[in-house]
């Protein structure tokens, strides 16, 4: 039996299921055994090792008898405890172990809410049947050999769909990308790694809950000014932007410092972006991590970058920025990592980098600086990296 490893985490209030099947397991009938565990937080309430009604002529075939059979009983469960006056609150969660294709009869879970079904090697079709079932907030299908496309009307038979977690799929397609942002309750979309090609649609902006937003290592691409960022800013819960690795030509609009206020994390490395990095971006306040690497920034690093009193990594590596290191980055008191390597800055080193307690790491190799080695690095006693290589000093 598969193991219940953290089952102990589990609230009283949340029912979910274990199963495994295997195949031709009986030598006399060559019939396949069907398991699953059904639990009410951590107590066990309902369970079955039985051999199939009929023989399975292949694993996929008796992983999908298994999952129809165990779908029913979830069904029938979660119907009893409520009669019973079990509040269930939480969607019943099937963790299963599987190398075959989701079985079509998973479209009979009329009220299931939450479908993982992450890092396991699904193939064939991303089957349509998963989208037939209106109640669904949450699909994650990262990490397996689907191919396919999501349907285009999706938004409007999943009217509740909140989260979709759709990375590191085979061949995703996205036939219309404009038609995902109808998903008006949606707050997390993940499509990374999917070697999409379509133009990123400006109609993001009208997903007005979204918090988390990963669109990276696809090849996307942008107008030159990068006119879907200027609407991301209608998402005044945006925490979460990464869209490193695509083909994004252009440079960064100043309209990006009206991005959410909320904002912790921004990465848009490598790509080809040019011109300056704009003065506006001090105004995302609430910046932890920052990481426009691998572009073509040219110019002096903006003063206003003092503004982000909380960043704690920057990332600037392998741009074409010149002209000294401001001042102004010591007023980062939180910062831990820099990264202005690979570019063309001169002069000296600032002294007062020594007074920002929380460096960990300096990486400022393959520069133009010259003159010392500030004394006041001596006081960074939490410092485990100090990069100057391929410079002047």
């Amino acid at each position: 039996m598969e193991s219940t490893i953290d089952s102990a985490k589990k609230p009283p209030t949340q029912v979910y299921r274990k199963g495994w099947s295997d195949w031709a397991g009986s030598l006399d009938l060559r019939r396949s055994v069907t398991g699953w565990c059904m639990f009410l937080g951590i107590s066990l309430i309902s369970w079955k090792c039985k051999k199939q009604s009929r023989m399975s002529k292949s694993s996929m075939e008796a992983e999908n008898q298994a999952m129809s059979t165990a779908s029913s009983e979830v069904v029938w469960l979660r119907h009893l405890l409520s009669e019973l006056g079990v509040a269930i609150i939480s969607p019943t969660m099937l963790h299963a172990d599987n190398t075959s294709e989701i079985p079509k009869e998973i479209s009979n879970l009329i009220e299931l809410e939450l479908l993982s079904l992450a890092v396991n090697s699904f193939s064939d079709s991303l089957p349509m049947e998963i989208f037939k079932i209106s109640w669904l907030r949450i699909i994650d299908l990262i990490d397996n050999n689907l191919s396919g496309s999501l349907p285009p009307n999706m938004c409007s038979i999943l009217p509740n769909i909140e989260v979709l977690y759709l990375a590191n799929l085979t061949n995703l397609v996205l036939i219309n990308p404009h038609s995902i942002s109808n998903c008006s309750k949606l707050k997390i979309l993940e499509l990374a790694n999917n070697k999409l090609t379509d133009l990123i649609p400006n109609s993001l902006g009208y997903l007005t809950h979204l918090q988390f937003l990963n669109l990276g290592e696809n090849n996307f691409t942008s107008d030159s000014s990068l006119s879907f960022l200027t609407s991301l800013t209608n998402c005044r819960n945006l925490t979460v932007l990464y869209l490193p690795f695509n083909h994004l030509n252009g440079m960064l609009p100043a309209s990006m410092g009206n991005l959410s206020t909320f904002l912790r994390k921004f990465y848009a490395n490598n790509y080809k972006i040019i011109g300056r990095i704009p003065n506006e971006v001090g105004n995302l306040s609430s910046l932890l991590d920052l990481d426009i690497s691998g572009n073509n920034f040219v110019g002096l690093n903006p003063t206003s970058i003092g503004n982000l009193r909380n960043l704690q990594r920057f990332n600037l590596r392998n741009n074409k920025l010149t002209g000294f290191i401001s001042d102004h980055i010591c007023i980062l008191q939180h910062l831990g990592d820099i990264y202005f390597g690979q570019n063309q800055l001169s002069a000296s080193l600032p002294n007062c980098l020594g007074n920002i307690a929380s460096l960990r790491e300096i990486h400022l190799g393959s520069n133009k600086l010259s003159s010392i080695i500030p004394p006041s690095l001596g006081n960074l006693h939490d410092l485990v990296v100090l990069e100057l290589s391929s410079n002047k000093i």
